[in-house]
């Protein structure tokens, strides 16, 4: 969805956000949760790209999204 750096040049803006992409999309740095009953993922969406898999019509899932104030993680 991100298609362009605010003021930055066309070219640098290319240039960084398919640095970043590229980044993005790396298998050896992404993490893949594998799911138990009793799990609970928390994280940071300042810092993390984040999607959900897809999962089976018969598998029950409960998410619950927490907004916090401030501006540090903790």
């Amino acid at each position: 969805m991100t298609e362009e750096i605010c003021d930055q040049s066309d070219t640098t803006s290319d240039s960084l956000l398919s640095d970043l992409f590229d980044r993005i999309e790396n298998p050896a740095i992404r993490y893949t949760h594998v799911w138990q009953t009793g799990d609970l993922l928390m994280w940071d969406n300042r810092f993390i790209q984040h999607a959900r898999t897809d999962f089976p019509t018969t598998e029950r899932r409960l998410l619950r999204r927490v907004g916090l104030l401030g501006d540090k993680p903790y």
